[in-house]
């Protein structure tokens, strides 16, 4: 968290978090930690490696697509394959790789982020199908702030 605090727009370069990591070391209760350096989250090292807008960039596709997930969740068929139980399955993948990578830096995992986005893509081509033209319009304050 130190090392996001320091450098918070531009991260410290992909890759580049047991380079650095060490500088942000600090003794707990008389433990030093005498192994290579993981954050063990991978938020925290996308942000530490990358900044916050990177790790917002990172999550945007997943608050989005969960926004329009919930302006469809009625259009969606009850019952069958491509069905309101399909998902709540996906979202549900979903929240477990949020839990994970709570736990675990998953950042170079290829199966693991792998997974991700080929959940994220099976939401959005299930929500696609369900969207209309009046749920992609831009909310009424933006309008207002964009015609002043």
């Amino acid at each position: 968290l130190q090392m996001i605090k320091t450098q918070p727009f531009f991260g410290w370069g992909y890759g580049n978090y047991r380079k650095y990591a060490q500088q942000f070391q600090v003794r707990t209760h008389n433990h030093v930690v005498s192994y290579a350096h993981a954050s063990h989250n991978s938020y925290i090292a996308i942000a530490a490696e990358m900044g916050l807008p990177a790790l917002a960039l990172f999550l945007f596709p997943a608050w989005w697509w969960l926004m329009l997930t919930r302006k469809v969740w009625r259009r969606i068929p009850q019952q069958g394959f491509w069905s309101r139980a399909l998902l709540v399955i996906l979202w549900m993948v979903i929240l477990d790789h949020l839990v994970v990578n709570f736990f675990s830096d998953m950042q170079h995992s290829t199966y693991g982020m792998g997974m991700w986005w080929v959940t994220l893509g099976l939401i959005a081509n299930m929500v696609e199908g369900y969207l209309r033209s009046s749920d992609m319009e831009l909310p009424a304050w933006l309008r207002r702030a964009a015609l002043s």
